[in-house]
């Protein structure tokens, strides 16, 4: 089996990593990542080569998400199976569905964890598999589940979306201002700061872009948002009254 995968970021390797000894991998980025590549023994190769795999898992951000899939459409082979790992599903679903070949099979997928989450093993970790259209999503499931022991949820993107909007969107939220803050550990403290600071460590390393592209392409983030900010502005406006 032959994985193509697009856009090499620290997804795109971190997903690599795992894969590579279950299949060929061959990897594309608008980059030179050589040498990234040939660090993990996997091979480097121009973006329509690695769209014309068995599998293809697309990497990208959803800012780039559509344009790159412009791109690479034409070069799917005949029954080939594509996936994203976008945090959000709703929108890269509907661009998937409207671009891909009749022939090509759509699953919009988002591991729930990353190279920083999963940098002391991925077992166990949960992975969403959203089934746009394929006869696969029974063997895909099987082999996230007993080759890379994971935990495969199935749901619709509108499901996935609308818990992401209830959790990731208020825990990216909130680390993202503590990053902001810049906390650091103290002498004296409660457990529950330590919570915030492994929150904080957790997603520190998370590019604002990424960040931006949560919080704006999940349609029904903005509701979370304004719910924890009025709660927010309500209890810190309880002490200001006399």
């Amino acid at each position: 089996m032959q994985i193509g995968i697009i856009g090499f970021g620290q997804l795109g390797q971190f997903a690599a990593k795992h894969l590579k000894n279950h299949a060929e991998i061959f990897a594309a980025d608008k980059f030179n990542k050589r040498k990234q590549a040939k660090k993990l023994g996997i091979n480097f190769v121009p973006i329509k080569k690695a769209a014309s795999k068995d599998i293809v898992i697309v990497s990208v951000p959803i800012n780039q998400f559509e344009s790159t899939f412009k791109e690479i459409k034409d070069s799917f082979k005949k029954g080939a199976l594509v996936l994203d790992v976008c945090s959000v599903k709703v929108k890269p679903a509907k661009i998937m569905k409207k671009l891909a070949p009749k022939e090509t099979e759509i699953i919009a997928a988002h591991p729930l964890f990353g190279p920083q989450s999963g940098a002391n093993g991925i077992k166990g970790l949960k992975v969403v598999l959203c089934p746009i259209r394929t006869k696969n999503l029974e063997k895909i499931k099987k082999f996230l589940e007993n080759k890379l022991k994971l935990h495969v949820i199935v749901a619709t993107p509108e499901e996935h979306d609308k818990s992401m909007a209830k959790t990731a969107i208020l825990s990216h939220f909130i680390g993202r201002a503590l990053v902001n803050l810049n906390i650091k550990q103290q002498n004296i403290t409660e457990p529950s700061f330590s919570k915030l600071l492994e929150l904080k460590e957790m997603l520190k390393e998370d590019s604002i872009e990424l960040f931006k592209d949560i919080q704006k392409n999940n349609p029904f983030a903005k509701k979370t948002r304004n719910r924890f900010m009025e709660e927010a502005l309500c209890l810190n406006q309880a002490f200001e009254e006399k």
